[in-house]
């Protein structure tokens, strides 16, 4: 049986030689290219099992050549790890369609953890939200933001949240 193909396209020299051993040691057969037009250009030669991207990246950036990759006939197939030295990218790159996002650097052991294609057996339900308890007061008001039990404002703006993406925690 064939190794799968992955395509790594990571600027930095270093960096791309050690996820490319650490995909070699996984059983990936390795591309590697150092900027996001030529990936592009890969992208539709290989079809690969796997992309593994920088988000910063000359010519073509992580974010936008993921979206590419999602909107390729066999884009649903393929695994997306985008990874950057800015956590800050980290929502865009997930808003991107990527499956994963490691910020640099990033261990072996989660690397993998990353990498590792998601399960042949069908996903289990997906968990509901915890629900909030709010104390008996109508209203809290933590700098800015006013949470009642109806709605949620921040500075005036309705906002449409849930719990997962909304979280109090005590100073």
């Amino acid at each position: 049986m064939a190794e799968p193909t992955a395509l790594l396209i990571e600027d930095d020299g270093l960096t791309a030689g050690i996820l490319g051993d650490w995909l070699k040691d996984a059983g990936w057969t390795v591309v590697t290219v150092d900027n996001g037009t030529t990936g592009l250009r890969r992208l539709s030669e290989l079809k690969p099992a796997l992309v593994v991207a920088d988000i910063v990246l000359p010519g073509l950036d992580g974010t936008t050549l993921c979206a590419h990759v999602r909107m390729q006939p066999f884009g649903e197939r393929t695994r997306v790890v985008l990874v950057s030295s800015r956590d800050s990218l980290r929502d865009p790159a997930l808003a991107a369609g990527a499956d994963a996002y490691l910020a640099k650097p990033c261990s072996r052991a989660s690397f993998l953890a990353a990498i590792a294609a998601p399960t042949t057996e069908p996903a289990a339900e997906p968990v509901p939200p915890r629900a909030i308890r709010l104390p008996r007061a109508d209203t809290l008001s933590p700098e800015g933001a006013s949470i009642d039990r109806k709605s949620t404002r921040l500075n005036s703006s309705h906002l449409v949240i849930s719990y997962a993406v909304f979280c109090l925690k005590k100073k």
